[in-house]
């Protein structure tokens, strides 16, 4: 029996037209990977006991009522005991073969955290960037893989926008050693109808996030220091954009411990100024 070296987690808020379909496309997978799927039926009134799916050997079902992505996560989390952990969504499109070598590569290296490339997935083959101010402007949480002790111990919160740049930013603190690949390990789908991220009412999120984030900042280094910033920076501009003047004002004020933090470290200032695009 070969143990899986890498658990997946994907939630899939209920009913779903692409759970059928992104199953079909990872029938007879590499025994390496483990799909852990968690069906939240929040809005759907199935009965969920009710419900009944034939597992293949790579798969698990979690089933409950949760509200957000983050929360039905979190459900998974512990049952997640591979080596490596990393984070899906249903309608997405991730590239096995590739994701398969690159766990190949961290094992072999020992390092902590794997950066990956990603495409969206309208053909365009453009290639995003595994640079640090590259993962700052479009920080998946897809594109990542942990070494699962990484992950171990940080929950998701209930927010529906910014959780997962929150989990990220705790993630960072830990200071994992990193791996990049240029390789292409991910196609995203823009503007799913119905997901979360389309659904810009929950920029009201945004603040809370900015809020439990900054009290990281202190604790990251390298590389991760521009990731952060331009991720907290991009949140504020979301906030103004989507949640309005009070949303946006609310997210600038708990970002503003954050500037003291960089006025008052040196440390801060120099991964910022002098690290450039390096890790």
């Amino acid at each position: 029996m070969i143990l899986p070296k890498l658990d997946v987690v994907v939630p899939v808020l209920m009913p779903s037209s692409y759970f059928s379909s992104f199953r079909e496309g990872l029938l007879d997978l590499d025994p390496k990977l483990r799909i852990n799927y968690v069906l939240d039926y929040a809005q759907c009134k199935t009965d969920i006991a009710n419900a009944s799916i034939d597992l293949q050997p790579n798969e698990r079902i979690f089933v409950g009522n949760f509200g957000s992505p983050g929360l039905a996560r979190n459900k998974a989390l512990p049952y997640c005991d591979s080596q490596f952990t990393c984070f899906w969504d249903v309608d997405d499109c991730p590239d096995i073969h590739q994701i398969l070598e690159f766990i190949d590569e961290l094992e072999l290296s020992g390092r902590e955290l794997g950066i990956g490339n990603w495409s969206y997935q309208n053909g365009t083959e453009v290639s995003q960037g595994v640079t640090p101010r590259a993962v700052g402007r479009s920080p998946g949480l897809w594109r990542f893989i942990f070494k699962t002790e990484i992950v171990k111990g940080i929950l998701f919160s209930e927010l529906k926008w910014g959780e997962d740049q929150l989990f990220l930013i705790e993630a960072f603190a830990k200071k994992p050693s990193i791996l990049t690949t240029e390789h292409r390990l991910y196609r995203y789908r823009r503007n799913t109808a119905g997901s979360m991220t389309s659904q810009r009412r929950n920029a009201i999120d945004l603040p809370k996030a900015i809020k439990r984030s900054v009290p990281f900042l202190s604790k990251i280094d390298k590389g991760f220091t521009q990731v952060v910033i331009i991720m907290l920076l991009k949140q504020l501009y979301s906030s103004f954009k989507y949640g309005g003047f009070s949303s946006g004002i609310k997210s600038l004020l708990s970002l503003l411990p954050a500037s003291r933090s960089v006025i008052r470290s040196p440390k801060i200032i120099v991964n910022i100024l002098m690290k450039g695009d390096k890790w």
